[in-house]
């Protein structure tokens, strides 16, 4: 078993749309994690992270950098160490843990720069009831 915690090492966020200058149209969010470095130190694991969110048209930009450090039993950092060596993608719960604490700050920016969040929000159906009243159940 491994534990990861994320640490934030540096956050940036642009809005490059004049703020009087309404957003108009559909934004196109992307969003991408780049593992920068793996180094084997002290019985643990730093992973070097880069997050980037491009918006399209450009209204901003938000780049997050940190480090993850896994700890756990010798072995398994021996073999996710060597398997990175080899190419081969971080485990899931170490890639999990960098993505949910990136995208938690980046919202957090661009709610302050006044853009949309890079991720999509939730939509809400109407009630249980509600929905029965107001669309068919098939369409052909």
């Amino acid at each position: 078993m491994i534990n990861v915690a994320v640490i934030v090492l540096g956050i940036s966020g642009e809005r490059l749309l004049d703020p009087d200058k309404p957003i108009e149209g559909h934004v196109q969010i992307t969003t991408n994690i780049t593992v920068s470095d793996v180094e084997f130190k002290e019985n643990s694991l730093r992973v070097r992270f880069v997050f980037t969110a491009s918006y399209m048209p450009a209204i901003a930009t938000i780049t997050i950098k940190g480090m993850a450090r896994v700890l756990g039993a010798s072995e398994d950092l021996n073999r996710i160490y060597n398997e990175h060596l080899n190419k081969k993608p971080l485990p899931l719960p170490i890639l999990q843990a960098i993505s949910n604490a990136a995208f938690t700050e980046a919202v957090i920016v661009a709610r302050s720069l006044g853009v949309p969040p890079p991720v999509p929000l939730p939509v809400l159906g109407a009630p249980p009831g509600e929905a029965k009243k107001t669309q068919p159940g098939y369409i052909a």
